[in-house]
Order: structure tokens, then C-alpha cells, then sequence
């Protein structure tokens, strides 16, 4: 009991407002490094310290890098207040477990008036601030726990004065054995100061907590994902950040945020409130958000205009990780509803993973084609049990897992091609025809990334930087199989026993 008071206390003590300004407001230097960066950041209220798989992630938690499958670079445009612009520019690589990633961080404050100690007009002067750094997240031990670190320079020009440091920030992610449930830590603006602006001094630095939890809602009729954060400056009084993400349809998303950084109204406005919107088209996906502040006096002014863009650069090429035939004799009793994730081992969590089934007979609702549930691929994991005696698989979705909603049959001439989502619940018909059906799978990811069944061997069909390990020779192929039929014996093959 004294726990949930303890929790309510802190709770309490974030959304009631001060009664006075905390006494270490405005005690720190290079105050940028507190300008939020990326639009899906922004629109969401800063609640981004257990979001993961994104470029623009680097800057809130950089362990929040692991699993971004795919060679990224971004570009985000923040309209601050009056003259005053900020940027932020970054490209990632993933290579394995690891990804590496490189940004660039920019406010300019425009052209300032410089007038005397009497007021009297001396011309302009203007401002800037930059911070460069290097960013490494990978999968540490447990394949549940993924870390992450920058080390960032940072330089600070007022007129003739300038200073610089040199940072570093950590951060953790954490998959909690709640489907869809993430958590993550992260303390940023570690360092030191090594020039100040005047001789003699140098600014203390903005040092800045996060604890954050992602949670993907399961079973909605849309994908939803919900954000928490509790953030503990040293300059400042501790606050919450609230957002929701919503798909609305393929490649759309709309994302409402709060934060009790800022509460209360103003001129009938209120702040503290974020929102903004997402697009996603073939490679690139387009953000916008705005956020309101309280220090400006127009309307236009209160409202942080913030744009991105987002481009996936020419990818490597994927492996065939898995070739099998499958056969349905006539009064087979089709196969049980299953994620292709599902009956793979948790290493391949965060591998996109893509089977293409190609029936070599035409399959119809008789012959038992397959049937899936549309509208999943990016919904949770969902739990898998032992299938009834009258239904083929290891494993099935539970029956309480299945969406709310009705399964798609789909018919495909010999030769055509299904391809399915690692997270998209599929399954097959009874084979009611007089035949045999035939079909092949073949399940594709990059090479670079486990495969979730370490044990079988994989084939690398293209590769730029290994050609010399791409396999040409079927015999090759069939020596590798069988030696993995021995070798394998005993290895653990599902993640549900």
C-alpha cells in the first residue's frame, strides 16, 4: 500500500503546478539540447523514450535504434519562435544485431538586435547552435534487452562568444513478457564543458532522465500504439508526456500528445497539448506536427511548426531462409491458425520476415487454399497453444487471440503467389478434393538478421558484400539440409515450450 502512495505522490506531484519556479531553472548552458527532436517525437508529446526501430529515436534513447531494419536517413524542420529555425538530419546503418548511425542537430536564432547599456541601437547579432554525434544501439546478452549510446560535440556561438563540450547519453529497451509492452531508460548530456564563453566559467549541463513504456494495443479494429513518459530535468520540475498513434488506414497515422511540462490555457488555448500526422508512401514517409508553448504572444507564434521526411536508401539483398514443399493429401485437415513469428525462436522478434506461399496446383476453397486475417501485420505477437486433434500444426493462435473480425480466403492459380506478413494469423482449409494439393513456401529475410531457427541452414541467394557465400549448387543445398537434420536433434525449435 505504501508503494501506490509513494507512486500517487509522484503522480500528483507532476500535474499540479508549481508553486513557484523551481530555483535550478535556468542554471544550465546549451539549453538546445532540450528542443525536441523529429516530428512523430513532437506530435506525441515527447513520449519517446520506449519507442524503438526508429531513426529519430537516437535522440530521445539511443538503444530506441535497435531494430530499425532497414538503411535510413531522415530530414525534420522545426518553425520556432519568430526568426528562430531548427534541423535535424541523420542516416543509420544496421549491420546485424548492431545499428550505427550518424546525426546533426541545428538551432538558429536569426538576426538579434544588440543595443547598449542605455538602449541605444549597436546593430544585430545572431546565434546558433550545433550538436554532431555518433550513435551504436545493439542486442545486449538476453534477446529481450537492447542498449545503446552517442557520443555527441556540441558547439554554442553567441556574437563573438563561443562554447563547446562533449557529450554522451545512454539508454536501454526492455521487451517485457507483456506482448506488445516495452520499457526504456535513458539519461542524456553526460560530459564535460571544455571551452565557456568567457574565461573562468563554464555552463553546467542540462542533464535529463527518462523512463518511458510503449504498449501496442491488441485487438482494436486499427493499430494503436500508446506512450508514456516520466522525465526528471536537473534544471527543472520533474513532468509526464502522454501520445497515441493510430492508423487509420495503409501508410496513415494521427498522433494526439500531452505533456504537463506546460498546463493550464492561454488567451483560451491550451497548453501542453500536441498533435500531428504521418504518411507513409513506398520508401518515404512524410510527418508533420505542431506543439503549443506558452512563452509566445501570437497565436502562430504558440503553435511549433514541425515537418520530416523520412527515406528507406537502397536496401541489401534478403536470403531464403527456409525452402520446404508441403503436401495435402486428399481429407487433410488443412493447417490451424499460426504467425509465421509465432513458430519461430524470440531472436527473430525484430527481423522482418516475409513467406511467400506459391501452390503448384490451383488451390480453391475445396482443395484447402490458405485463408489469413487482414489488418495484423503490425499488431503484437499473439499467444500460441498446442492446435486441436482435427487441425495440422505444431502450434495455433489461441482462439480468444483471434481478431474480432472475419479471415479472408484466398484463391491462386498454380504458379501465383501469396506473400504474408511474419505477424499476419494464416492458416488453411480441410483438402475436400479428390487430389493432392502441392505448394512451396519460401520465407525470405535479410541475411544479416537471425531467422528465428538457427539450427536449419539458410540461402543466400545475392548478397554485395559476400558474393563469394551465395549458393548456385542444389547438392550444396541438399548436403547442408541434411547435415542440419543431424546436428539439430534436440535443439529447441518453438519459443512456446
Amino acid at each position: 500500500m505504501k508503494y501506490c502512495a509513494l507512486a500517487a505522490c509522484i503522480l500528483l506531484s507532476t500535474l499540479t503546478p508549481a508553486a513557484a519556479i523551481n530555483p535550478n531553472a535556468g542554471t544550465t548552458g546549451f539549453n538546445f539540447l532540450k528542443i525536441g527532436v523529429g516530428t512523430r517525437a513532437a506530435a506525441l508529446g515527447g513520449a519517446y523514450a520506449a519507442v524503438s526501430g526508429n531513426i529519430e529515436a537516437s535522440a530521445w534513447n539511443p538503444a530506441g535504434l535497435f531494430g530499425l531494419g532497414e538503411r535510413t536517413a531522415a530530414l525534420a524542420y522545426n518553425s520556432y519562435f519568430v526568426d528562430s529555425q531548427a534541423g535535424f538530419a541523420s542516416i543509420a546503418v544496421p549491420k546485424g544485431s548492431r545499428v550505427h548511425a550518424l546525426s546533426v542537430h541545428y538551432v538558429s536564432y536569426g538576426d538579434l538586435w544588440h543595443t547598449d547599456a542605455e538602449g541605444r541601437d549597436l546593430g544585430t547579432f545572431s546565434a546558433t547552435d550545433l550538436a554532431a554525434y555518433l550513435s551504436v544501439a545493439q542486442q545486449l546478452g538476453p534477446d529481450w534487452l537492447a542498449v545503446g549510446a552517442n557520443l555527441k560535440a556540441v558547439y554554442s556561438n553567441i556574437a563573438e562568444f563561443s562554447s563547446d563540450a562533449y557529450l554522451a547519453d545512454l539508454g536501454l529497451l526492455v521487451r517485457t513478457p507483456i506482448e506488445g509492452t516495452t520499457l526504456g531508460a535513458a539519461i542524456a548530456n553526460l560530459g564535460f564543458v571544455r571551452s565557456g564563453y568567457t574565461e573562468g566559467f563554464k555552463d553546467s549541463l542540462p542533464v535529463h532522465i527518462r523512463l518511458g513504456m510503449a504498449h501496442r494495443l491488441a485487438h482494436m479494429p486499427v493499430p494503436v500504439l500508446l506512450v508514456a513518459d516520466f522525465n526528471l530535468p536537473n534544471d527543472n520540475d520533474s513532468y509526464l508526456a502522454f501520445g497515441l498513434e493510430i492508423q487509420l488506414a495503409a501508410g496513415l497515422y494521427i498522433r494526439p500528445g500531452y505533456t504537463t511540462q506546460q498546463t493550464g490555457s492561454q488567451d483560451e488555448e491550451s497548453l501542453g497539448l500536441s498533435a500531428g500526422a504521418g504518411l507513409i508512401m513506398n520508401r518515404y514517409a512524410v510527418d508533420y506536427a505542431y506543439s503549443s508553448s506558452p512563452d509566445a504572444t501570437e497565436l502562430y507564434d504558440r503553435l511549433l511548426h514541425l515537418f520530416s521526411i523520412i527515406d528507406l536508401l537502397p536496401q541489401p539483398p534478403p536470403e531464403v531462409r527456409q525452402l520446404a514443399h508441403r503436401h495435402y493429401r486428399p481429407g487433410g485437415r488443412g493447417r490451424a491458425w499460426h504467425q509465421a513469428l509465432g513458430v519461430l525462436l524470440p531472436e527473430a522478434d525484430d527481423t522482418r520476415i516475409v513467406t511467400t506461399w506459391i501452390p503448384l496446383v490451383d488451390a480453391d476453397e475445396e482443395n484447402g487454399t490458405l485463408m489469413i486475417y487482414p489488418r495484423c501485420h503490425k499488431e503484437p505477437l499473439r499467444r500460441h497453444v498446442r492446435p486441436p486433434a482435427d487441425q495440422g500444426g505444431s502450434f495455433t493462435v489461441a482462439p480468444e487471440e483471434l481478431p474480432p473480425w472475419d479471415p479472408v480466403t484466398i484463391p491462386v492459380q498454380r504458379g501465383g503467389l501469396i506473400a504474408i506478413h511474419c505477424r499476419t494469423p494464416h492458416g488453411s482449409q480441410p483438402n475436400g478434393s479428390d487430389a493432392i494439393r502441392w505448394s512451396m513456401d519460401l520465407r525470405w529475410n535479410d541475411a544479416r538478421k537471425p531467422n528465428g531457427r538457427p539450427h536449419l541452414p539458410g540461402l543466400l541467394v545475392r548478397s554485395q558484400e559476400h558474393p563469394e557465400l551465395v549458393v548456385h549448387d542444389r547438392q550444396e543445398w541438399l548436403t547442408a539440409w541434411k547435415l542440419a537434420r543431424v546436428s539439430s536433434r534436440g535443439a529447441r525449435t518453438y519459443r512456446w515450450i
